[in-house]
């Protein structure tokens, strides 16, 4: 299998898992499934987490240039080549070193996914 299409496949796998995922704790979460099985025991628990209300900075604040960074994040996603595209334009780098990542650039059509994403699931 070419690494492209295994990569694309991964992806595909990840999403039904996902999926299955979110409808299961959506299950466990009403009660709707026991929480202990053969070999596993789901726990729920409840944490506090202090959040940054941006919305309530003043305007000034939140236009400050000096309060502002800029950073390059680099996504790898994968797109088929047999189906029409159904998601939003973005930018497509040449294979090459990540240093190279602002060179030669053109517009396609896909869906985004965030390979530094970090999820934290409250419950």
């Amino acid at each position: 299998m070419h690494p492209a299409d295994e990569f694309a496949e991964i992806r595909s796998q990840i999403a039904r898992l996902e999926a299955r995922s979110k409808a299961l704790r959506a299950a466990f979460l009403s009660g709707a499934v026991p929480l202990t099985g053969k070999q596993a025991e789901i726990v729920v628990a409840r944490r506090s987490q202090r959040t940054f209300q941006r919305s309530r900075l003043p305007e000034h604040i939140l236009a400050s240039p000096d309060l502002w960074g800029k950073r390059e994040v680099v996504y790898v996603t994968a797109r088929s080549l047999t189906e029409k595209p159904t998601g939003e334009v973005t930018s497509r780098v040449k294979a090459g070193p990540v240093s190279a990542v602002s060179k030669s650039v053109r517009p396609i059509t896909r869906q985004m996914e965030d390979d530094e994403c970090v999820v934290i699931e409250p419950f």
